[in-house]
């Protein structure tokens, strides 16, 4: 009887893959989710005449965009605390994100350029003053 036991114990519990790629992803794949979802939305009110936004092709730059703040908190998750890594992920999202309100307002590059020149500064700094 315990010759049975003990080979009931050492039987391979069966692996859940999609929970392997669900803590895999770090749980960012909604975010991709939601940022198709309100992207849809907006060019189907844009068609419908209930918005109307400049350049309206400059949303697909939020698709990176989404992705670069989906791995900046992935890996904010995965190591409790911003790694140079994570920090990099963020400012690039933030970039991105600053480059599509520029093309959808139609906002005066002339001005506004400093904007980016702040966040790389801020980016920069982050890297330097914060550990790893």
């Amino acid at each position: 009887m315990s010759e049975n036991t003990s080979a009931n114990s050492s039987v391979a519990q069966p692996i859940d893959r999609h929970a392997e790629r669900r803590a895999a992803r770090g749980g960012s794949a909604w975010l991709a989710g939601a940022a198709l979802i309100m992207l849809g939305a907006l060019f189907m009110l844009q068609n419908m005449g209930a918005l109307h936004l400049n350049n309206a092709w400059a949303l697909f730059i939020l698709l990176p965009a989404t992705g670069s703040l989906a791995s900046a908190y992935g890996l904010y998750r995965r190591h409790g605390r911003w790694t140079a890594a994570g920090r990099g992920a963020l400012i690039s999202g933030l970039i991105l994100m600053a480059v599509t309100v520029f093309f959808l307002l139609d906002v005066e590059w002339s001005k506004w350029w400093p904007v980016l020149l702040v966040l790389f500064g801020m980016g920069a700094l982050m890297n330097e003053l914060l550990p790893n």
